[in-house]
């Protein structure tokens, strides 16, 4: 893994985490990651737990009943983040600074994921049959969220979807918008951009407003574009997930 500490702080802390680290004298070693994680923007993992999911970082009190006001910007910001389907350390400390904003604790966090996985659960279950397909992207979403995969037995079939999705996968690049692709990928950035074109996109050069999508090598990364996106609140994906949308979205539907 090479490059800038500000390019691959976010892929490392995705290594870490989960991990116990060995070292001469850890203490010592863990003040300089500490501060060089902040200098880049990106929180360190908990190197000595092992229930990483973020879900573990939010506070223990007792819940309130969820109400739009709160659950929507939360919803949203699901929605982006599993877009890829993969929580970036970036993105899980995004969710929790969102939570804290919102005043949830973690039981009102479990509460408001449950009903997220209602919505593609119920249209999934609507026509009375779940294909292979379908089943496997719910169990995907159920174990992101850190819910069991009962809980896709559980979700209601017949009860009004929650309306934070339009559809499963509400996303959907249309022709003509704008992708923007950062970091050292497969095959070299220029094969991904030829391929944006190909699928009736256009490659950008730098991230503006009018920008739809970051593909980046890193979903981590702290690069200026990616700083740009995240600030507008343009999703970033990995290129396997670029792949699978570009592929989707040239499906008839």
């Amino acid at each position: 893994m090479k490059g800038r500490w500000k390019d691959i702080a976010g892929q490392l802390g995705d290594r870490l985490r989960g991990r116990v680290p060995v070292a001469h004298n850890f203490g010592f070693d863990l003040g300089f990651l500490e501060y060089e994680f902040a200098q880049a923007g990106v929180s360190i993992p908990d190197l000595a737990a092992r229930d990483t999911h973020f879900l573990a970082r939010l506070l223990d009190r007792l819940p309130r009943a969820s109400d739009t006001v709160r659950a929507d910007p939360y919803f949203a910001l699901l929605d982006q983040v599993l877009l890829d389907h993969h929580i970036s350390a970036t993105e899980a400390g995004a969710l929790i600074a969102l939570a804290a904003r919102l005043d949830l604790s973690r039981a009102d966090a479990v509460g408001l994921h449950h009903e997220y996985l209602n919505a593609p659960a119920h249209a999934a279950k609507a026509d009375g049959i779940v294909t292979p397909a379908e089943r496997h992207e719910l169990d995907l979403v159920a174990a992101l969220l850190d819910l069991p995969s009962t809980a896709v037995e559980t979700a209601p079939a017949t009860a009004v979807a929650p309306q934070h999705l339009a559809a499963p996968g509400g996303f959907r690049l249309r022709p003509g918008d704008l992708v923007v692709f950062t970091g050292e990928m497969e095959g070299g950035r220029e094969t991904w951009e030829e391929r944006a074109r190909q699928a009736g996109y256009v490659a950008h050069t730098g991230v503006t407003k009018r920008v739809r999508l970051l593909v980046a090598a890193d979903p981590d990364t702290m690069s200026g574009k990616a700083r740009k996106a995240r600030a507008y609140g343009i999703p970033i994906v990995t290129p396997d997930a670029f792949a699978r949308m570009s592929t989707s979205s040239e499906e008839p539907g």
